[in-house]
């Protein structure tokens, strides 16, 4: 009887370890959930419902078919992903990842830069963001802080206004990661 609590005793401290690691592993859910509500700030947006996931490096893989590995090298800690809809069949992806420090964030970004078509500065940002051009629409990539931000919208019929949309989505993130102090315009 002895050996089979000792057992029971190691399996059980094994798997508090495991599940602390993994509690460690993921982003302030506060921090997270305050993206969410900038987001939801840009007029004419609506959120799906089924649209909002968070995820650490092993559900990236079940989310993105493929590609996983290039976000978990620079160092992916976890992130959320959501999905809103507009009149007129348009639709945003919005990826907000925590790469743990700035540096890894912006590797990320660099990452995504070389491997784009046809990068292009997305007007009125950092230029630490840009957009590529999709069939209806873009991809746009940023980073600020240790965050790491990708944008897919789609269902557009002209580039320009899928970019402007975009510019729209970052201007609130990058809010959120950069604060203005109070008073400041």
């Amino acid at each position: 009887m002895k050996q089979s609590w000792g057992v029971v005793g190691l399996a059980w401290a094994f798997l508090c370890i495991c599940a602390s690691g993994s509690i460690a592993a993921r982003p302030d859910s506060l921090k997270l959930n305050a993206y969410r509500s900038a987001v939801d700030s840009v007029a004419g947006w609506n959120e799906q419902r089924d649209g909002f996931h968070s995820f650490g490096t092993r559900e990236l893989y079940e989310l993105i078919d493929g590609g996983a590995v290039e976000y978990e090298k620079p160092g992916l800690v976890a992130g959320i992903v959501m999905e809103l809809t507009a009149s007129g069949n348009r639709s945003v992806k919005i990826y907000i990842e925590d790469f743990g420090t700035q540096a890894r964030a912006q590797a990320m970004e660099k990452t995504k830069r070389k491997t784009a078509s046809d990068p292009k500065p997305l007007p009125g940002a950092p230029k630490n963001s840009f957009t590529d051009e999709v069939i209806g629409g873009c991809v746009a990539y940023a980073s600020s802080g240790n965050f790491y931000f990708e944008l897919v919208l789609t269902g557009y019929e002209k580039l320009e206004k899928s970019v402007e949309d975009a510019g729209s989505f970052l201007g609130v993130l990058y809010d959120k990661t950069n604060p203005k102090p109070v008073g400041h315009r």
